[in-house]
């Protein structure tokens, strides 16, 4: 959560600081970039130019999973990424529900648990209109937070990524696990009033 809280701060400020070869940097995002799938021994790699960022990833499996949201910003997290969310996948979504109808609220007896099965997604992709509806998507998950309306589910289809190299400005970028894995390359996204699909009234 703490993690969370970080990336959600740094979103407000319109920047990210990251530490690389030269010391601290504030790395600022915004849209379009170069996108080119190129072949790499018996897959594809993904090569992403945007700014001042060039990152490379492996393309892996494909992705056609649904999330219900609980974090959610636009461009949050690199210059490269096209939108980060926060999320517990439906299967898991729903078995928590059956026990605990009001996991996703702090006071629930489910809260703990539902924070341990939270993932992180970062979210790339090379179309102008899929990152249009990103960035609609989060304007909605935070406009339902300050209402108290019900929460956003999103569909990703797509692809897995790994992070396997980041150079910001020439330098090197130094990454973690955590930014390595949970990349996904995006072509279609979708949403879901989670109710619906909690409760049953609706199926993907």
């Amino acid at each position: 959560m703490k993690r969370l809280f970080f990336l959600i701060v740094l979103a407000a400020a319109a920047s990210y600081y990251f530490l690389g070869d030269a010391g601290l940097v504030v790395l600022p995002w915004g849209g379009g970039g170069s996108y080119k799938f190129v072949p790499r021994g018996e897959g594809r790699a993904l090569l992403v130019t945007k700014g001042d960022s060039k990152v490379d990833f492996t393309v892996g499996r494909d992705v056609d999973e649904t999330f219900m949201l609980f974090g959610a910003q636009t461009d949050a997290g690199a210059e490269y990424l096209s939108a980060w969310f926060a999320g517990i996948t439906m299967p898991t979504a729903i078995a928590l529900y059956k026990r605990y109808p009001d996991f996703h609220m702090c006071k629930s007896a489910g809260a703990a648990e539902a924070q341990r099965s939270v993932q992180d997604l970062s979210v790339v992709s090379d179309q102008a209109a899929v990152r249009d509806e990103l960035a609609a998507f989060v304007k909605d998950f935070h406009e339902r937070i300050r209402s108290g309306g019900r929460r956003l589910c999103l569909r990703l289809v797509g692809h897995e990524l790994e992070l396997n190299s980041w150079e910001y400005g020439g330098a090197k970028m130094a990454f973690g696990s955590d930014l390595k894995k949970n990349n996904l390359f995006v072509d279609r996204v979708e949403a879901y009033d989670c109710q619906e699909l909690l409760t049953g009234k609706k199926s993907l």
